[in-house]
């Protein structure tokens, strides 16, 4: 599996509903290929979300590497995704 943690700042989100519509929004980068779930945490000063996906495609088994690539190019997207909600500072760990 690939286990992703997004964090936001107090300052720029505060609200659960909106990141749980983030959270939405961005299992669509995977899960055309891959299966996704997510949960939303609120027990930490920092919103954030957990993104977990399989990293066997269910399309035609192949696997998603990770590598560095797809990692900037799936950042790249996020940022994107953000900015169309004010959202300028965050945070992606990957695991």
């Amino acid at each position: 599996i690939r286990h992703y943690i997004i964090s936001f700042t107090k300052y720029e989100v505060c609200e659960s509903i909106i990141v749980d519509q983030i959270a939405q929004m961005i299992i669509t980068y995977f899960q055309n290929e891959y299966q996704c779930v997510y949960a939303v945490h609120e027990d930490t000063e920092y919103l954030h979300i957990h993104l977990v996906s399989n990293a066997v495609s269910y399309v035609d088994g192949h696997r998603y590497r990770g590598n560095k690539t797809e990692y900037y190019d799936f950042v790249s997207w996020l940022k994107r995704l953000l900015q169309k909600y004010r959202i300028y500072n965050f945070y992606v760990y990957h695991y």
